[in-house]
């Protein structure tokens, strides 16, 4: 207990980004979920296909979490063309290229696996739970750039504005925010966010402030 504490404190070292450090963290939860999972194989099926399809969710948020960290924000001089376009949607926050269209088709091919693994009725849905972390980030996504979230998700949005307008190394998760939480990656002193900002931030205003975000730096805000 005392190693995973001082790991825990490593990792939450802004100076820290060794990837290595958060695998082993991920490695070591995902043993113990799989190893509760075959626990509760004999005891009741139902339980036990529900446990595997929330581990493999577990799972995508793990990975989730660290393409946008190392491939999306990525620190090497060359950019990546993955990581110029997330700056580029970073400057303009309600543009998301994932169009309602192809939302709805990744939802429906949601159900269709989940029909199959339904009809499998074994390990499969182990993949199944990673898979429907596609729709979930998906849709997520598109919530929360919607105004309504802020009364139902306000820190699920306010980690997001966060980390388009003022602290792009920092909230991380798209899906969920309990990586974040548990490494370290939020803000260690969060301002206020001024009206101007969320104004931006969800198309408000008419003008848009497209110096708000820069690669490598943190904005001021007013």
């Amino acid at each position: 207990m005392k190693h995973i504490k001082i790991l825990l404190n490593k990792m939450r070292n802004t100076n820290n980004r060794r990837p290595l450090d958060y695998i082993l963290v991920f490695i070591s939860i995902f043993i113990i979920m799989m190893a509760f999972d075959i626990l509760i194989e004999n005891y009741n099926h139902i339980f036990f296909q529900c446990a595997l399809l929330s581990t493999g969710f577990f799972a995508w948020t793990f990975f989730e979490y660290m393409t946008h960290r190392y491939l999306m924000h990525t620190k090497n001089k060359e950019k990546s063309k993955i990581d110029l376009n997330h700056k580029y949607h970073h400057l303009h926050s309600t543009e998301i290229k994932l169009s309602g269209i192809q939302r709805c088709i990744l939802c429906f091919a949601g159900i269709m696996l989940l029909f199959i693994t339904i009809w499998m009725d074994n390990y499969f849905t182990l993949i199944t739970g990673f898979l429907f972390g596609l729709p979930a980030y998906a849709i997520m996504h598109f919530f929360l750039h919607q105004n309504l979230t802020q009364k139902i998700i306000y820190k699920h949005v306010q980690y997001h504005i966060y980390h388009h307008c003022k602290y792009p190394d920092k909230c991380i998760g798209i899906t969920v925010t309990w990586w974040d939480d548990l490494f370290g990656s939020v803000p260690v002193r969060p301002s206020k966010i001024p009206q101007r900002i969320i104004d931006f931030y969800f198309g408000n205003e008419n003008d848009k402030i497209e110096s708000l975000y820069t690669a490598n730096e943190s904005v001021n805000w007013p």
